[in-house]
């Protein structure tokens, strides 16, 4: 019987990321974003997300960038089998500095709703998009994802207090990460040459490794 592992995407994507990677001997469930409620803390985010789709005992979490954390908080409310984070982080302790600074200052409650939904080419270098297909996924998630959740989230990972890790962790970088990079990163497997969106853009490498730990 196929182990259920519940996908977590990153902001306001969805599953269009995964659409390169092998999920054939796994039964993938893929988390929807929930509306977001004023003031909601990621804690009681996590808590409405499990009770609305997560009906599996002990499942596989998987979860990239903001999806990761997102998934670490589940695994702070439930029994799980293992847990994936890709290009995210674990604690509050490998939020970069310049992502600190942003986030002490709030800076992104100012930031003006028409540049969080579209693209540009400090978005393009952050993601580490190259090639016109990479582009066009990019900008066709970032123009249809909710911009009340997308201003929530970015202020949840600006200011993500967390500093458990769950047992078992198993965390997969990209060495070329721009958003989250390598050297705050603690105890990763590394894809070379792998940017923020390399389970699109390195999707073989993924494969092989989820299937060789998850399975």
């Amino acid at each position: 019987m196929k182990k259920t592992i519940y996908i977590f995407s990153g902001l306001g994507a969805d599953e269009r990321i995964f659409k390169n990677i092998d999920f054939s001997n796994f039964n993938p469930i893929h988390i929807r974003w929930e509306e977001v409620a004023k003031r909601e803390s990621i804690e009681e985010y996590a808590k409405k997300t499990i009770h609305n789709q997560i009906h599996e005992p002990t499942p596989i979490l998987l979860g990239v960038s903001f999806g990761g954390m997102l998934a670490i908080e589940v695994a702070k409310q439930i029994s799980f089998d293992k847990i994936v984070i890709i290009s995210s982080i674990k604690t509050s302790s490998e939020i970069p500095s310049y992502l600190k600074w942003f986030g002490k200052r709030s800076l992104n409650k100012i930031i003006p709703d028409f540049f969080l939904r579209h693209t540009n080419a400090l978005v393009y270098h952050l993601f580490g998009t190259k090639t016109k297909e990479q582009k066009l996924l990019l900008k066709i998630i970032m123009q249809e994802t909710d911009e009340k959740f997308l201003r929530w989230a970015i202020g949840k990972v600006l200011n993500w207090k967390n500093t458990f890790i769950p047992e078992g962790l198993i965390h997969i970088h990209g060495d070329k990460d721009k958003l989250f990079p390598i050297n705050y990163i603690k105890e990763k497997t590394i894809i070379k040459g792998g940017g923020h969106l390399m389970v699109y853009t390195k999707a073989n490498e993924i494969s092989a490794l989820l299937n060789k730990h998850l399975t």
